[in-house]
C-alpha cells in the first residue's frame, strides 16, 4: 500500500482498514481527543461534518513533533 500524506484522527482500527482497503495509508494515526456526542436536533450529515472539522482542529493544534526534532 501507498502511504498518503494525511493524518487520520480517529483511533477506530475498523476505520483505518477500510481506508487501507481502498489503499488509503495515513502517514500517522494520531486520535482527537473530542466529545463525540451528537447533538440533540442534529442530522447524520451534520454530525459527520462537525466531527471532521473538530478532529482536524483539534489534530492540528497540536504541536508538530518529528524523528529530527527529538
Amino acid at each position: 500500500m501507498t502511504e498518503k500524506n494525511f493524518i487520520l484522527a480517529s483511533g477506530s482500527v475498523p476505520r483505518r482498514q477500510l481506508l487501507e482497503q481502498i489503499g488509503y495509508t495515513p502517514k500517522l494515526v494520531d486520535p482527537a481527543d473530542i466529545d463525540e456526542t451528537t447533538g440533540k436536533y442534529e442530522t447524520p450529515t451534520a454530525y459527520v461534518k462537525r466531527m471532521a472539522v473538530e478532529k482536524a482542529s483539534a489534530v492540528a493544534a497540536r504541536p508538530i513533533v518529528t524523528l529530527k526534532s527529538l
